[in-house]
């Protein structure tokens, strides 16, 4: 029956990202009654569970990148000898048993998991794919959500709008349309908190902390490394979103 295991030997190749996408969120995040369209209380979460990824998987990741219900890990060096199932499957298992700890909550999270192999040149590249859809997920949520808050009739009055009537509105929508709904709201998209637009980058960072050797009685320098978590990116399209991307890299 091994043999018949015909995926088990499928390697993935390095350097690449693991995505996690969260399961049918919405509708869990709803039961859960969490603040639309964002609450920092699932912010910390997912930002505590990656950082529980970094301390407690046993795996190496350089740094991962967050918004939304989406986790992106990325690796130089991959684990479990690059084999794709064992990847995937502990990666996913690992965050929703992570963030369901983190969230307290008793309803079953889960998340799927794929694998983006990249070439270095091309980090930047996904990236920025991934924070374009970032900026429009967070453009959508907060037109879908101010729509349902209240629409306008014909006479200027505000009544409320359900889920359903909020989709049909929006289909076909354009950008310039969306920001000027938002306006009508006093909504600016581009004043919202940055973690919402751009997302969030959590990694590890050299740093540097004197101390005093107690037998030769000197002081010394010593070199560390600490979690940093930044909910204020760049744009990974700008020069110093890819300057960012290549200290996380080393490829300065």
């Amino acid at each position: 029956m091994k043999r018949s295991e015909i995926y088990s030997d499928l390697r993935a190749i390095e350097p690449c990202f693991v995505r996690l996408d969260g399961r049918n969120f919405k509708r869990t995040l709803d039961r859960l009654g969490f603040e639309k369209p964002y609450d920092a209380r699932l912010r910390d979460g997912f930002v505590n569970a990656a950082l529980r990824l970094f301390r407690e998987s046993g795996l190496d990741p350089v740094f991962i990148y967050t918004f939304s219900d989406e986790v992106s890990v990325f690796f130089r060096n991959l684990p479990f000898d690059r084999r794709v199932e064992k990847i995937d499957s502990v990666l996913a298992s690992f965050f929703a048993s992570a963030l369901t700890i983190e969230l307290g909550v008793d309803t079953p999270l889960a998340f799927d998991s794929r694998i983006v192999c990249v070439h270095p040149e091309t980090i930047v590249d996904y990236l920025h794919w991934r924070q374009a859809e970032c900026f429009r997920n967070c453009l959508n949520s907060y037109v879908y959500y101010a729509l349902r808050k209240g629409g306008v009739g014909d006479a200027g009055e505000s009544y409320p709008i359900d889920g359903k009537e909020a989709a049909r509105i929006m289909k076909g929508m354009k950008a310039p349309d969306m920001h000027e709904l938002l306006f009508s709201c006093g909504i600016n998209i581009n004043d919202v908190d940055a973690w919402q637009r751009r997302g969030m980058l959590v990694y590890n960072e050299e740093c540097t902390k004197e101390g005093l050797n107690p037998f030769a009685g000197e002081h010394v320098v010593t070199s560390r490394r600490r979690i940093v978590v930044d909910m204020d990116i760049p744009l990974f399209s700008s020069s110093a979103g890819q300057v960012l991307v290549g200290q996380l890299c080393n490829r300065l």
